[in-house]
């Protein structure tokens, strides 16, 4: 393990952020943290005999260190009960549109108190009754008049959603009426953002006037992985089918934007260290307009370093680079490691890294490009499937089957929805022409997803299983897979140093 130091950190930083999230629910003072870590620096120093213990200790301290001062004892607005202040609030993304209600986050910049404004920097999630119509994008600054505190995410407690939004830094959900709130900056964009929100409106508008529905739905949700455009019916319809990644970002995106550009840059004859330079900038384009969620941001990660490695001339491990980003990523926040998302993406790419090797060695009397897939599916699958169960309580039986049949679109669909919005921007006839085949494509995949969807057993419902049974589940995983590469299963090998590339660009 140590020759891969990354592998270790993770493990027990990890430890750590659980020992401090279900066991070590108490706050310690932090002067006992920096007293404790002094003592253990000190014995890595002087006591060389179990430095490897003492090391696993100090990751597994500073694991809980990171996880307890995430909830911080009192918050801003915890001193003003359920009735706050007048406020002033930048809208930070786009707004969810319901149909009494907009939903949208929003960081608080400041509070008037006796007609005095005390500022503060701190996120919200904004509900906001009333008129839907009401026209907010990211950048304006409004001013709310008789806000209410909903909630507060300030409790070590939190479970599903309410984690969720408190990982993403929001420590409040506050609820008002929307003729209480008057737009003050209307024009001050929060550029970047403002950007992002530009480039979206122009594709969805663009889907909706050259798709027919409901295949615009699932253009955009593939193209942005946001399952929001789609209705609960087509949600369930690709949950039970098992091909929920295709409307949710993954590095399978990441993976296809990769071979596209590098087949295109290639065309125009590109040179090679050229290649990996605009296909890095394009990676973090795309990252940038899908709202970096957890899933790119470590995809884009392990390619970027992939192309360090590269021009620094330096071997690329690509596991040691999983782990690596694993531990940058919690470090920055560690409730992400509670996400869905996060959760899913580390253990499918670990799961391929690892077991791609393996069952790409059993003889298959199947075409070598077919097999490549279903041996991809199938050690993703092995690594996500307690997952699934435990946050969604359904496991897909004929997933398998329907990503063969789907998955080997999905590139030819990107292309064609990508080229048809370059097109448009030149000729809106054109770009529809382009998606005339592009709508085609997506009938077959909506057909392929809703029947197999209504097969009598296409998934499993699952009561909620306990933590313990996942871990069991994840030790005999661990256990079989060093018993297989281990003496005389080393077989493997020589194998995988030369699938080792193609993997990580494919790889989930």
């Amino acid at each position: 393990m140590m020759g891969r130091p990354f592998t270790f950190i993770f493990i027990f930083f990890v430890l750590g952020i659980l020992l401090s999230s279900h066991i070590l629910t108490v706050d310690l003072p932090i002067g006992m943290f920096f007293a404790i870590f002094a003592l253990l620096l000190l014995a890595l120093e002087f006591l060389k005999k179990g430095s490897t213990l003492w090391l696993a200790i100090l990751l597994m301290v500073f694991g809980v260190f990171i996880y307890q001062i995430q909830f911080p004892n009192t918050t801003t607005l915890s001193n003003y009960g359920e009735e706050l202040p007048l406020m002033e609030i930048k809208i930070l993304s786009m707004p969810a549109i319901r149909f009494d209600r907009i939903e949208v986050e929003g960081e608080i910049l400041q509070l008037y108190i006796n007609h005095e404004g005390v500022k503060i920097k701190e996120k919200t999630r904004l509900i906001l009754r009333g008129d839907p119509s009401l026209n907010l994008e990211p950048g304006d600054v409004v001013r709310i008049k008789n806000p209410k505190l909903n909630k507060e995410f300030n409790d070590r407690g939190l479970v599903g959603y309410e984690l969720y939004l408190r990982g993403k830094g929001i420590l409040y959900e506050i609820g008002a009426n929307t003729q209480q709130v008057e737009k003050i900056h209307p024009t001050t964009k929060l550029m970047p953002l403002g950007l992002s929100f530009k480039v979206k409106s122009y594709v969805e508008k663009f889907y909706d006037s050259t798709l027919q529905d409901p295949q615009g739905e699932i253009m955009k949700s593939v193209l942005f992985g946001n399952q929001g455009y789609l209705s609960p019916e087509i949600r369930s319809a690709f949950s039970k089918s098992g091909t929920a990644h295709m409307v949710a970002v993954s590095g399978l995106h990441i993976g296809i934007l990769v071979l596209l550009l590098e087949k295109v840059l290639k065309i125009l004859t590109v040179g090679r260290n050229k290649r990996l330079i605009v296909i890095s900038g394009c990676i973090f384009l795309y990252g940038y307009i899908v709202g970096f969620p957890v899933s790119i941001i470590r995809a884009a990660s392990m390619y970027v370093l992939y192309v360090l490695a590269y021009f620094l001339d330096r071997r690329y491990d690509s596991i040691n680079c999983l782990m690596f980003i694993g531990v940058v990523t919690l470090m920055f926040n560690p409730l992400s490691l509670f996400s869905v998302s996060f959760q899913l993406s580390f253990s499918a790419t670990l799961s391929i890294l690892t077991l791609y090797p393996l069952i790409n060695k059993i003889p298959m009397k199947i075409p070598q490009s077919l097999k490549g897939l279903l041996v991809v599916t199938l050690a993703a699958q092995l690594g996500t499937t307690p997952i699934i169960a435990y946050h969604f309580n359904e496991i897909s039986i004929i997933s398998l089957l329907v990503n063969l049949l789907i998955v080997p679109t999905l590139g030819l669909l990107l292309s064609l929805g990508l080229i048809s919005i370059f097109l448009g921007l030149i000729n809106q006839q054109l770009g529809a022409l382009i998606n005339y085949f592009t709508n085609g494509l997506l009938t077959y995949i909506y057909l392929i997803v809703e029947t197999s969807s209504r097969f009598s057993y296409s998934s499993i419902q699952v009561e909620k299983i306990n933590g313990m049974i996942i871990l069991i589940y994840y030790i005999i995983l661990v256990m079989l897979y060093y018993l297989l590469t281990s003496g005389k299963y080393l077989w493997y090998k020589e194998s995988w140093r030369k699938d080792e590339l193609s993997n990580n660009l494919k790889q989930y």
